[in-house]
C-alpha cells in the first residue's frame, strides 16, 4: 500500500514550478502545505499573485488524473526538489520513485533537504551520507560533498504548521534564498520592505474607508436636518377651540 494517494489536476506541459516537494503525507502533509504557502508569500512583490510557483500533491493535482504522469510532468517543469527528510520519507516508494527521478534527469545540486525527523548525517570518509540516515535509496551517492540542510527537528508539529515561527521564517528565508537565487539577506530585506509595504497600503485603504463613511455620515445628517427642516416649514401651526 503506498503512503499516500496521488491524484489531480493535470499539470499543463506549458506550466512552471520553482520548487517540487516530496514528502510522505505521513508525517509531513501539515509542513509541506506550511511551506508551499510561506514560500509562495515570503519577500511577495504587492503586484503579484506569489514570489515563486511551488508543487505539492495535493494543492497541484485533482482526482482522476494518471498518477505518476501527472507527477513526473510536475517533477519536470520544476527547477529545484525541496525533501521534507523523514523516516516515513525514506522508506517511501513514491518518494524515492521521485528522488530517483530528479537524480537521474536532473542534478543533485538543486535538491533541497529538509531535515524534519529522524536522523541526518554526514559521513566524510565515504562522501554520503551514514547508514543511520533517514534518506530515500536514490539519494545515497547523489552527493559528492556534504549538502547544507534546513534543521526543523526541534518544532513540533504544532509549530510546524505555524508559519510566524521564527525557526520556520528562517527556513524559508533559506529555501528560497536558493530557489529564488538571491543572497540570503537580501531576500529577507525585501520581505521586510513587502511586509511594510502591505501594511502601509493596508492602514491607507482602512484610512480610505474611514473617511468615505465620516463623509457619508455627515451628508446623511445633513439631509437629516434638511428634511426636518423642511417638513417643520410645511406643517400648519396648532389652531384653537372656538
Amino acid at each position: 500500500m503506498l503512503d499516500r494517494f496521488r491524484g489531480g489536476a493535470g499539470v499543463s506541459p506549458t506550466d512552471h514550478f520553482d520548487a517540487f516537494i516530496s514528502y510522505a503525507r505521513e508525517p509531513s502533509a501539515a509542513l509541506a502545505a506550511q511551506l508551499q504557502t510561506s514560500l509562495e508569500k515570503f519577500a511577495k512583490p504587492w503586484n503579484k499573485l506569489r514570489a515563486m510557483r511551488v508543487f505539492r500533491d495535493d494543492q497541484s493535482m485533482a482526482a482522476n488524473t494518471a498518477l505518476w504522469s501527472t507527477i513526473e510532468r510536475g517533477l519536470n517543469e520544476s527547477s529545484h526538489l525541496i525533501l521534507l527528510v523523514t523516516p516515513e520519507a525514506a522508506s517511501s516508494e513514491w518518494v524515492d520513485k521521485e528522488v530517483r527521478w530528479w537524480v537521474e534527469h536532473k542534478s543533485s545540486g538543486s535538491v533541497l533537504l529538509v531535515h524534519q525527523a529522524g536522523v541526518l548525517d554526514w559521513d566524510d570518509a565515504k562522501s554520503d551520507f551514514t547508514a543511520a540516515s533517514a534518506v530515500p535509496p536514490s539519494l545515497r551517492g547523489a552527493f559528492g560533498e556534504e549538502p547544507r540542510w534546513v534543521d526543523l527537528t526541534s518544532l513540533d508539529q504544532a509549530q510546524l504548521a505555524d508559519g510566524d515561527n521564527p525557526t520556520m521564517t528562517n527556513a524559508v528565508a533559506d529555501l528560497s534564498s536558493a530557489v529564488r537565487g538571491v543572497d540570503r539577506d537580501t531576500i529577507i530585506g525585501e520581505n521586510v520592505a513587502e511586509h511594510r509595504r502591505t501594511m502601509r497600503m493596508a492602514r491607507g485603504a482602512i484610512v480610505g474607508l474611514s473617511s468615505r463613511g465620516l463623509v457619508g455620515g455627515g451628508r446623511a445628517r445633513a439631509s437629516a436636518t434638511k428634511l426636518g427642516e423642511t417638513r417643520g416649514a410645511t406643517e400648519p401651526g396648532p389652531t384653537s377651540r372656538g
